[in-house]
């Protein structure tokens, strides 16, 4: 409850202050800057509106007559359903309850502008999604619903830093350590441009962290039943974030080093299967339901910026066009892969040259196997993607966080004379990575 109740009150003062932080130059964002006044705003993601109108009617994710954008994530829209309704019972029985809020709040809301500033079109506002019978009606509900995906924001990201803090501690890692990098995962521009946005953007934390958690954790423990039912739960976690497909590849690549030989990935081949049926059957399920009931399925990443099949779409025209467009990516890749992620592995790769030496060099040997499984699959996906964005390199960059976290307390542990000194450059470090990311 203590650590529940101080991670809440870091996020709610960092994203508070992110609130003063310089409004983004240029327009080098997708999304409206909300200005709340000449010293405050926010951004809203320029997907933010399709996300909020859906989750005001969920069930046109099985339209008939158009597709919804996002029905390859039923979950992430049913929860903020869930959030959402409850807040939306609340906001209307505000508004019909009394006759002087009515129409100080129809004075407020019923207005064209404001829909613009909530990037509503006119198109949208006639839309399949929406039924309210005035402005006032549709914004009252999309703040409801708004203000649902806020929570849940809120809710993602203290779970993420949670189950980092307590997978630390289960290494045996100083809490002070911990508390310092747990820092890294709250204040950063994912947070900063995501966090007031109605998005996906904060299980980017999420996935990397439950990923290495649950391989570390029941994998080398052999607990296989309760590991079947978790690959069953990450397969329901693609219903909600796409990333955590990343789980079922480095799961592989795990059993792939455990097992050593042809021979004996043949032999248990069984167990390969079990689990590859339980991760995919949510996700076949729910196609085999959508082609049933509404006559088709729909992925936005896969239709719109052709993720992954950009090969198939490549050797269509040729051999050649293959090979240009994949150098391409890879080169867009690299770019973004240096800026986000090298600067993690350098301090990492610097602590790993210092302990080195040590005797006990070895003494997380098994959670760098995971980490490093971990890290092959998710930069090989990344760069076989084709559409890669800079936020996407940060779940890269908490794989190495946590073995930097590793890395940090065999260095104290090897040179505990120099204690206060190292705390001391971490800290300053930190400070110094607050201020680069309140000012970019």
């Amino acid at each position: 409850m203590k650590r529940s109740l101080r991670i809440s009150l870091l996020i709610l003062l960092t994203t508070i202050l992110f609130l003063f932080a310089p409004k983004p130059a240029g327009n080098q964002y997708c999304g409206t800057y909300f200005r709340i006044n000449k010293m405050m705003g926010f951004l809203i993601n320029c997907d933010s509106h399709q996300y909020i109108l859906l989750s005001m009617h969920p069930s046109k994710l099985l339209s008939k007559d158009s597709v919804a954008r996002r029905q390859n994530r039923p979950l992430y829209i049913a929860l903020t359903y869930v959030i959402g309704k409850p807040i939306e019972y609340v906001l209307f029985a505000v508004y019909n309850g009394n006759e002087n809020v009515h129409l100080k709040l129809d004075k407020l809301l019923n207005s064209t502008k404001l829909l613009k500033r909530l990037e509503l079109s006119s198109f949208e506002k006639q839309d399949k999604y929406t039924t309210a019978a005035n402005n006032s009606t549709l914004i009252l509900q999309m703040i409801a619903f708004y203000v649902a995906y806020l929570l849940l924001n809120f809710l993602v990201l203290l779970l993420s830093v949670y189950l980092f803090e307590v997978m630390l501690e289960q290494f045996q890692i100083q809490q002070k350590i911990i508390h310092l990098l747990s820092i890294v995962l709250i204040a950063n521009t994912i947070v900063k441009d995501a966090i007031y946005s109605a998005h996906e953007q904060m299980f980017l934390f999420l996935t990397p962290i439950s990923i290495v958690y649950v391989l570390h954790h029941y994998l080398y423990k052999k607990q296989n039943r309760k590991i079947y039912g978790l690959t069953f739960l990450f397969g329901l976690g693609c219903l909600t974030y796409g990333s955590f497909v990343l789980y079922l590849p480095a799961l592989w690549l795990l059993l792939f080093y455990q097992d050593k030989t042809i021979k004996t990935i043949y032999a248990n081949r069984m167990i390969y299967v079990i689990h590859a049926f339980l991760f995919l059957l949510p996700t076949i399920a729910w196609i085999v339901a959508c082609k049933q009931i509404s006559g088709q399925y729909y992925n936005h990443e896969v239709v719109n910026f052709r993720e992954l099949v950009w090969m198939i779409d490549a050797l269509k025209i040729g051999v050649v066009e293959f090979i240009k467009t994949f150098i391409f990516n890879l080169l867009h890749f690299l770019l973004i892969f240096l800026k986000a992620v090298f600067p993690f592995l350098l301090v990492y790769f610097i602590l790993w040259n210092i302990n080195r030496p040590f005797e006990n060099s070895g003494k997380y040997a098994t959670l760098f196997t995971v980490l490093i499984s971990c890290f092959i699959v998710f930069n090989a996906f990344f760069a076989l993607l084709g559409y890669y964005a800079y936020r996407l390199s940060f779940s890269s960059s908490v794989l190495v966080l946590i073995g930097i976290a590793a890395q940090f307390q065999l260095l104290l542990e090897n040179k505990p004379l120099r204690t206060n000194y190292y705390y001391k450059r971490l800290s300053a470090a930190l400070i110094l990575w607050c201020i680069l990311v309140f000012i970019l």
